[in-house]
């Protein structure tokens, strides 16, 4: 009788040798890169980012897929703007996604200079901050808009004991450095892998707690299509699940450019969590908040992503864009 064939994955053990060697040396290579990328941002005047950002910005601007993805997105978002129209606003999210990771690192060697650039004194942020310091389980939501990472550092800077959810990195010499980072004001960061536990040891502290929502979670994973732009998104639904649940405070912002500086904007949600009938319902209600505050500042958007990734079952795949696919 001629044995069983070893597993597929028994029959190579090569590969996976061969893919910890290759991270064995990639690794190491990555961290230094960032370290001498972040010593050279540190050492340059602040006023030099934003040209920097631009020169790099219309270099990334010549690879096509960066151009058809921001733009199919914008179709979506502004179709009533023209193509001229839509291609600018493409350019300017490149070139604030390049100065918000200049930013990160520059105020990552100047961490005293991130709370005078500033504005938390206009009438928008003083109510953020007013309800981050409530003292009682909030959720602080922003979108990929503005300085997004820096957001939660000026909250931590102004005294608020918040907590962010992050994604892993790989790499847990890069992953160290950018946590260091993020630490510098007192922001704690939360695992994604342990998100739970920490978001209700936070709330059962009165500590408001930040979340990145804007991002593609389907189904499978705990997502739930709802309208983002009239066009229905895969959105994560845990939020707005733990909101209800714990009838949490809600607050959007975002830590935008404005007229030279940087300013925190935003505000909380109208109506309590406990007043939503369903996830679903709630979770939609984020997204329309989402999507009006990227609207006042949508050349500060992260259009390069694949937002409308999937297409729900039974749906019309025509209004979709090219890069969406059916969810099956």
């Amino acid at each position: 009788m001629t044995p069983p064939a070893p597993p597929a994955a028994a029959r190579r053990p090569w590969k996976k040798r061969l893919k910890t060697f290759r991270r064995s040396l990639r690794d190491p290579l990555l961290h230094a890169a960032a370290g001498t990328v972040a010593s050279l941002a540190g050492i340059l005047p602040r006023a030099t980012l934003s040209p920097l950002a631009a020169i790099t910005a219309a270099l990334m601007g010549l690879w096509p897929p960066a151009r058809r993805q921001a733009l199919a997105n914008l179709a979506i978002a502004f179709p009533e703007l023209n193509p001229a129209a839509r291609r600018r606003l493409a350019a300017s999210s490149r070139r604030n996604l390049i100065l918000t990771f200049l930013e990160f690192l520059w105020f990552s060697r100047h961490p005293e200079q991130l709370k005078p650039a500033v504005d938390t004194a206009n009438p928008e942020a003083q109510a953020i901050l007013a309800a981050c310091r409530a003292g009682r389980g909030t959720l602080f939501f922003t979108p990929h808009l503005g300085n997004w990472e820096l957001g939660g550092q000026i909250l931590a800077a102004q005294g608020v004991a918040l907590h962010v959810i992050y994604a892993r990195i790989r790499n847990p010499q890069l992953e160290k450095l950018v946590l260091s980072a993020r630490r510098h004001h007192g922001m704690i960061p939360i695992p994604e892998d342990g998100a739970v536990r920490g978001m209700l040891q936070a709330f059962r502290a009165g500590h408001p707690v930040g979340i990145l929502m804007d991002q593609t979670t389907p189904p499978r994973k705990g997502g739930v299509f709802v309208p983002f732009f009239g066009l229905p998104a895969a959105v994560t639904r845990a939020p707005a699940s733990l909101a209800r649940r714990l009838n949490l405070q809600l607050v959007l912002g975002a830590l935008v450019r404005e007229n030279g500086r940087l300013s925190l904007r935003g505000q909380p949600l109208p109506r309590p969590a406990s007043d939503y009938a369903s996830d679903e319902e709630l979770t939609a209600d984020l997204m329309a908040a989402h999507a009006a505050l990227i609207r006042r500042y949508p050349d500060q958007y992260l259009w390069m992503y694949d937002r409308w990734r999937h297409i729900p079952p039974g749906a019309d795949p025509a209004p979709f864009p090219a890069y969406a696919r059916p969810l099956e």
